[in-house]
């Protein structure tokens, strides 16, 4: 599998699609009060930046997707998804890592992020790429539901 990774639209059918199934996801495994998901309209917005892998074989049909949203001395990972036919293929690692290089290009020092406690392949995953847990950072209050990460971007300029 050669793998592209791009810049996505979250307005693409494509994209919006593995989001939605995100989305089903995380209201299957957690109450509404401890679903903290952004609306379309809100993902748009210059706060987002937004990639889609796709295997170059298949260009038009995301293997998986990932953002980041812009904060005040920090960016938030946010909607990393990848299908279920893709995974352990490295498509998430991919995409947090070049999501970790543009926050870097970008000034930005630490990515953090909000993960569940039923998402333990998650949690393992992000440890796994030097994710440390935390307590509670921007809107996020401590649920018992969330797990908050963060992991300091070497070699950025912020």
């Amino acid at each position: 599998m050669e793998l592209t990774i791009c810049i996505a639209d979250p307005r693409d059918p494509a994209v919006a699609a593995l989001w939605a199934r995100l989305d089903a996801l995380h209201r299957s495994l957690y109450p509404a009060t401890s679903n903290h998901l952004a609306n379309p309209p809100d993902l748009a917005s210059p706060d987002f930046f937004f990639l889609a892998a796709y295997d170059e074989a298949h260009p038009g049909e995301p293997l998986g997707v990932a953002s980041f949203r812009r904060a005040r001395g920090y960016v938030e990972i946010k909607r990393v998804f990848v299908e279920e036919r893709s995974r352990g293929r490295g498509v998430a690692r991919a995409l947090v890592c070049r999501l970790e290089e543009r926050a870097r290009a970008e000034g930005y020092a630490l990515a953090r992020l909000e993960t569940g406690t039923r998402q333990p392949r998650a949690v393992a995953f992000y440890r796994g790429i030097g994710y440390e847990e935390r307590g509670p950072f921007g809107p996020y209050r401590d649920d018992g539901h969330s797990i908050f990460m963060v992991k300091r971007l070497a070699g950025s300029g912020g």
